[in-house]
């Protein structure tokens, strides 16, 4: 039985192409010249010189043209097979990379900050609708954490709090902002108020994040607060905003939470506006200065998705 793979390594001289064989497939599909230059769009002489050219390259003939007929050889049989598969995976091959240069297709590897989880998981179920082919892991990390890892390339792209934090090495992007509010519990007389100083928080327990998640942050507010005459009195340190929303509805404090938490806060809390000094709450995307397709498709997708659903929120208020 002739081997077609075995015939072709031992063949010192051979150069076949991808070009080269899609213009061998295409003539034994149609077993006409003229067809088959047709289907290529490009005139007989050419075609029929390039094949010549590849049958001197192989030895042998590819086609018997006798009689005006076209019929494949016994070598052009044996070939066609392998040919077609060799087609075959490079056009998978084009497909693939298309879609990972479009972030389409490839790994993805997100890095967040704990309070951004609900942030990121509404983009990435954006993302895989989109490119179910992609695959995405996730890291929750401090900032620290995550730009130590953009910068040894074991994460793609950070969902990060910047304060106090340089990234001049790295590409950033301010991807959300809103502002602080303080929760209280309904019955606490500070939910008769429209707003609040920071001298309201005088003498009130604290419900804290966790200094850890963002010492920067923690240290400029307690200072802040410090500058108005006020010391924090921390009754807790927590990891989410939903625990000191949670803590807070039970009269076991008060504490700072982002505005975007009344969207699902439970009853028994009320959450007041705050005059003062204190900063935005940002997120920010952080990647390498070379952004890859699919850290950019991600940014995109947190931005619109949670744009949308900030407007959904306001809508039903």
């Amino acid at each position: 039985m002739f081997d077609a793979v075995r015939y072709l390594s031992n063949i010192d001289s051979v150069k076949l192409d991808v070009h080269s064989l899609r213009l061998f497939t295409t003539v034994a599909e149609h077993l006409h010249f003229g067809r088959a230059a047709r289907a290529l769009a490009m005139s007989q002489p050419p075609l029929s010189q390039q094949i010549q050219r590849l049958e001197q390259h192989l030895g042998g003939r590819l086609f018997d043209r006798s009689n005006r007929r076209v019929r494949l050889t016994a070598l052009g049989e044996a070939i066609l097979g392998d040919s077609q598969d060799v087609l075959n995976r490079f056009d998978a091959l084009e497909r693939h990379v298309a879609r990972v240069v479009r972030g389409a297709d490839g790994r993805l590897r997100v890095g967040y900050v704990s309070p951004a989880l609900d942030y990121v998981a509404r983009a990435l179920g954006t993302i895989r609708r989109a490119h179910p082919r992609l695959n995405l892991t996730l890291s929750r990390l401090g900032t620290a954490d995550q730009l130590e890892s953009i910068r040894s390339g074991t994460i793609d792209v950070g969902i990060a709090r910047l304060f106090g934090h340089d990234v001049t090495d790295l590409t950033a992007q301010r991807i959300w902002s809103e502002r602080y509010v303080l929760v209280v519990s309904s019955d606490d007389p500070l939910a008769r108020k429209r707003s609040v100083g920071l001298k309201d928080l005088a003498g009130r327990p604290f419900l804290a994040f966790d200094r850890t998640t963002q010492s920067t942050l923690y240290d400029f507010i307690v200072a802040t607060c410090a500058r108005a005459g006020v010391e924090l009195q921390i009754a807790q340190r927590l990891e989410s905003k939903r625990e000191i929303v949670a803590l807070a509805s039970a009269g076991l404090g008060v504490g700072l939470v982002p505005e975007s938490s009344k969207s699902d806060a439970p009853p028994g809390v009320k959450f007041l506006p705050i005059r003062g000094e204190l900063p935005p709450v940002e997120l920010w995307a952080v990647t390498p200065r070379s952004t890859s397709s699919r850290a950019t498709r991600f940014i995109e997708a947190f931005v619109t998705t949670n744009s949308s659903a900030a407007r959904a929120r306001r809508s039903v208020r």
